[in-house]
């Protein structure tokens, strides 16, 4: 369902590019940490190549069409590895995602990038179940929002290759200050922690301490991705972490009931505020949810997880 949303905002122009200085190296963690289980179960080999490259581009958008290269490859692909990384091109940074699977006929090239489209039936018997075929048709949708050109490279029975380049740039001289982190060893316990914020600073805050800690973080910066997230790793998602405003008139008693219901128990809930008006903690506290105050320090971060 999620998919064929993206799929008619896309066809509605509903996506609005927003331009950033974008990290390569986090999006790569991101993706790390996405994928890594679901390939370590299927027996693959995921590598991620590390980077210092930024680019100039809406990370939103680029994650999504990472997200579901990433999500072929590893769904395609019953031995081997699959390898992400990325790597300078003149003025562009090309993000590659190499996979050891089945490859794709040259016939099939183009078709690939339709709806519902997957590669032939008698190639697909015998592996698992290969979705609705929306994924790559997002890609191709996205890509050209972004104006980022697409390639793809791929051996029937070998493997294939795709990528993306965005232009680079250079990373901003300032950025904003990661959470204050006192000496805590790791935690006892390690927890999935699932962090909704569309302030893409704040995510990387978090994703540094609660890592640096031992725990597994999921990030979104938006209820679809979290929804997202939350159907993904039901299983694994332990702790729930949402700000309270996230663009538009969207708040978080939205997104924690979205996400509630796609996780088979109750896990301990908080908002995250930085609004200190009277008006504004008096809604949050109405819905029922502890807050945490932006900035967030590390004591009190550290307190609902090792309580």
């Amino acid at each position: 369902l999620n998919m064929l949303l993206d799929v008619s905002r896309l066809d509605a122009n509903a996506v609005q590019v927003e331009r950033a200085p974008t990290s390569a190296q986090r999006l790569l963690e991101e993706l790390d940490q996405d994928f890594h289980q679901l390939a370590t179960e299927k027996g693959l080999r995921l590598h991620v190549a590390s980077s210092r490259l930024w680019v100039d581009t809406d990370p939103t958008v680029l994650r999504r069409i990472l997200v579901n290269l990433v999500s072929n490859a590893v769904r395609y692909t019953s031995r081997g590895r699959v390898l992400i990384g990325c790597r300078l091109r003149g003025p562009e940074v090309e993000f590659q995602v190499w996979d050891s699977g089945i490859g794709i006929p040259p016939e099939q090239r183009e078709a690939i990038f339709e709806e519902f489209f997957q590669i032939g039936q008698t190639q697909a018997a015998g592996h698992e179940s290969h979705g609705l075929g929306l994924g790559l048709s997002i890609v191709k949708r996205s890509a050209l929002l972004l104006g980022a050109p697409l390639d793809l490279r791929s051996t029937p029975g070998r493997g294939s290759m795709f990528s993306i380049r965005v232009p680079r740039c250079e990373a901003p001289t300032h950025t904003a200050p990661a959470l204050h982190e006192p000496a805590y060893p790791q935690s006892v316990t390690r927890m999935g922690v699932l962090v909704i914020d569309d302030d893409e600073q704040v995510l990387a805050a978090m994703r540094s301490v609660l890592g640096v800690w031992g725990h597994h973080v999921f990030c979104a910066t938006s209820p679809d991705e979290a929804v997202v997230m939350a159907i993904s790793h039901a299983s694994d998602i332990d702790l729930l972490i949402s700000d309270y405003r996230l663009g538009g008139n969207v708040t978080a008693i939205d997104v924690i009931r979205a996400v509630h219901a796609c996780l088979p128990r109750t896990v301990p809930t908080y908002i995250l505020t930085g609004d200190t008006s009277p008006q504004r903690i008096l809604e949050a506290s109405e819905l029922g949810f502890p807050l945490l105050h932006k900035p967030i320090d590390a004591h009190t971060l550290r307190a609902i997880l090792d309580p």
